[in-house]
């Protein structure tokens, strides 16, 4: 549903992050071993579950975060009520979050075609958000014209994503 690249694991994350030596300075904030956070970033060996990383007992922080996301998952079937963890990461990284999970385009046409729509009115909210704000009242959006921005801006960005992934599905490897 959302490309063919797969997912890199917890441990790959955690070493592709963490520079040589950060484990010392990233210990001492979690109040651990730099032993074990060194030990969150080997592969896990044939022994060890989903929940326990590289034999080291104690889940990392991705981990963790893996896990409360999947319990979320696995009650609701959905995502959803796991979205604010996931807009929270994003804006700890100046970043956002994008759900994708209502995004499904039947031929490539189909979603070119709603891509340009969404740009299209996107264009327009922004065109309303300029005039409210510099020629109908100076200075101040109004709550309603917010909200219909945001939702606009949401459209465009998870439809661009959907986008993304196309391009990822299809790129030659």
């Amino acid at each position: 549903m959302f490309g063919k690249k797969k997912l890199l694991r917890d441990d790959q994350i955690l070493d592709e992050v963490l520079d040589y030596g950060d484990a010392p300075h990233l210990a001492k904030e979690y109040g651990c071993s730099a032993q074990l956070i060194n030990g969150w970033q080997r592969p896990p060996s044939d022994n060890d579950d989903e929940y326990k990383t590289t034999g080291t007992g104690r889940p990392s922080c991705l981990t963790r975060l893996r896990i409360l996301i999947s319990f979320i998952i696995s009650r609701d079937g959905k995502p959803n009520r796991a979205y604010p963890i996931a807009k929270w990461v994003a804006r700890q990284c100046w970043g956002v979050f994008v759900p994708l999970s209502t995004i499904s385009y039947g031929s490539a046409s189909d979603l070119m075609q709603n891509v340009s729509k969404v740009m299209k009115e996107t264009g327009e909210a922004i065109e309303a958000v300029r005039k409210a704000w510099y020629e109908v009242q100076p200075g101040i959006i109004t709550k309603e014209q917010a909200i219909n921005c945001r939702t606009e801006i949401a459209e465009a960005q998870a439809a661009l994503a959907a986008l993304e992934i196309w391009l990822d599905e299809k790129e030659q490897e």
